[in-house]
């Protein structure tokens, strides 16, 4: 068991290092990310409450594609408006 959970830990740290997460949408109650895995794809949504889904075929509990977009999004997601998000990644002056 922990050879998976090291497995799934190495490919989010790779996916993360090659860039292969966004923020698509930022909202009071959510955020989705998305991940360009491997072989396709994959959209998760981080909810205000701390639970998060993904939208791979994977059976584990948690994946990969969460693993990494948690990096972006933080271990401890809190709601962003997009002017929050704006001045987290950007800081004061590019407000858009």
């Amino acid at each position: 068991m922990m050879g998976l959970r090291s497995n799934v830990a190495r490919k989010a740290e790779r996916l993360f290092n090659e860039g292969r997460i966004s923020i698509i949408e930022a909202h009071p109650k959510f955020m989705r990310t998305e991940v360009v895995g491997d072989s396709a794809t994959y959209r998760q949504t981080h909810y205000a409450d701390k639970t998060v889904s993904c939208t791979c075929p994977s059976h584990e509990e948690i994946c990969s594609h969460i693993v990494a977009s948690r990096k972006v999004v933080g271990k401890k997601y809190r709601p962003l408006n997009f002017q929050e998000l704006n001045e987290s990644v950007f800081g004061d002056d590019n407000i858009v």
